[in-house]
């Protein structure tokens, strides 16, 4: 009988292990958008950088909400994709019916990054974006993916994919992104990272970004944010837009936590997305591309995983 137990006790402590090692073995992956930081290769890009594209007008006054979203094989930024779409449907859907006469068109675009070539998909998307807008036009863009601080940069993870028992992601830094989100010009408005400590693009940009778009609002989080957080922020702007059309600060100012959310804001007057823009409005209009012409500084010239 002592021998059946220690037997049966030996049996139980062998499932237990393989239990155990088996656990071990899974990418146990939080719902929230950034995770810890890595060393790893690094991929150097040849052009990181979208060309900019020449500024003529084509005489049509066009609202664009447009989304770029990350690829990710674990499925967290899949989470708030949808709601995404949402918001951009709710603002297209309101531009048809109460505000053809503050923009002639509308275009609401959402753009997954290709796997295969995430570099080139990120160039191609605002290659595209500054394609079809001039300063006379409006861009509302949301960046969704996932994204963390290293050594003091932020970095915004274009793909994200499971390599073993670990999580790799192919980023780019805050530096890159000023240069993309440059090329755009004044056509610029607002700009929103949903993305774990995505502030930290404006902690390391600060004020550049108006040497580039003349009156912008960027949103960015301080902290890792949850997916379902993330949902709730977005569905509080997509309610606002429901029936009104309230400035993007006021939402900011009474309806998000400004302990979790931050927000640059270097917007002449009110931003009310919907509406045209103020004759009032301060600052010279900038086509896209670098002012002085230089690439800003940082580690701006490579895609990396980590």
């Amino acid at each position: 009988m002592l021998a059946y137990e220690g037997g049966a006790l030996i049996i139980t402590l062998l499932i237990l292990a393989t239990i155990v090692t088996a656990y071990n073995a899974q990418i146990i992956v939080p719902k929230v958008l950034g995770y810890g930081i890595d060393d790893d290769e690094e991929i150097t890009l040849i052009t990181p950088y979208p060309e900019d594209q020449p500024e003529e007008s084509d005489g049509i006054k066009k609202l664009v909400v447009a989304a770029l979203v990350a690829y990710d094989d674990i499925g967290v930024v899949d989470d708030v994709r949808d709601e995404i779409d949402s918001l951009l449907g709710k603002l297209r859907d309101r531009w048809c019916q109460d505000y053809r006469n503050e923009w002639e068109y509308c275009e609401r675009k959402i753009w997954d990054i290709n796997s295969n070539d995430p570099s080139s998909s990120f160039r191609d998307f605002f290659e595209w974006l500054d394609s079809i807008t001039t300063r006379e036009d409006r861009i509302v863009l949301l960046l969704a993916g996932h994204g963390g601080i290293r050594d003091g940069t932020y970095y915004f993870a274009i793909k994200t994919e499971k390599a073993g028992n670990k999580v790799k992601h192919y980023v780019v830094s805050s530096h890159t992104l000023l240069y993309a989100l440059g090329t755009l010009g004044s056509a610029l408005d607002f700009v929103w990272f949903v993305s774990c400590e995505s502030s930290g693009f404006i902690d390391n940009t600060g004020y550049s970004i108006e040497n580039y778009a003349r009156n912008v609002i960027v949103w960015g989080y301080i902290i890792d944010v949850p997916a379902k957080v993330a949902e709730a922020d977005i569905n509080t702007v997509k309610d606002n837009y429901s029936e009104g059309n309230p400035a993007i600060e006021e939402i900011y100012d009474l309806q998000m936590n400004h302990a979790i959310l931050d927000q640059l804001d270097i917007y002449y007057g009110l931003l009310r997305l919907l509406s045209g823009r103020p004759a009032e409005e301060s600052g010279e209009p900038v086509d896209g591309g670098l002012v002085g012409g230089n690439p800003p500084g940082g580690p701006s010239d490579t895609v990396t995983p980590y």
